[in-house]
């Protein structure tokens, strides 16, 4: 456990809110090594002379407490909306999220949603960190969205995404 966060954790991480939109051949291939990685840190991985199957690394990463490299950017792109949208980012972002009820004064609109900005190319424009950061914070739950501190929007959003499966990228992975 202490060998991947000290030797594959880092690298992952790294700037993964910017280039975490890549492609799906690229991802794939980093979350094929990082499922790799993670047999081999539970002694699960299969020798050439070593009949049976292949163990399911979805049990692995919930056991071992690890998130796949689609949850390592989901909770990359939070902690940047959540730093947007509490000014403690460079003044240059303060802008790039805004609440739906600063454009709708409805009561029917949802607290504490973002709009989704319009796009104009459907390469560049979707993979943006301004529209994927809305599509991820809009499915965080309020009670989540609304943490008193860092820290516990850390934590809590880390629970959520090692005990399930949000439905964002679904579509996308």
């Amino acid at each position: 456990m202490m060998v991947y966060y000290s030797l594959v954790y880092p690298f992952l991480t790294y700037a993964v809110a910017v280039w975490g939109s890549a492609s799906d051949t690229s991802l794939k291939s980093l979350h094929i090594l990082q499922k790799k990685v993670t047999r081999l840190i539970t002694f699960n991985d299969l020798f050439v002379d070593q009949p049976g199957p292949l163990v399911h690394t979805k049990p692995l990463f919930k056991e071992l407490k690890i998130l796949t490299i689609f949850d390592i950017f989901k909770l990359e792109v939070s902690k940047f909306v959540y730093d947007c949208l509490h000014f403690t980012n460079p003044i240059q972002f303060d802008i790039y999220y805004k609440s739906c009820s600063s454009f709708y004064k409805t009561t029917s609109n949802n607290k504490q949603k973002l709009f989704k900005p319009i796009v104009r190319t459907t390469i560049y424009g979707l993979k943006s960190i301004k529209y994927n950061g809305v599509l991820i914070w809009n499915e965080i739950s309020l009670d989540i969205r609304l943490s008193v501190s860092k820290s516990v929007f850390i934590y809590k959003l880390k629970k959520l995404l090692l005990d399930l499966e949000l439905n964002f990228y679904s579509y996308y992975y």
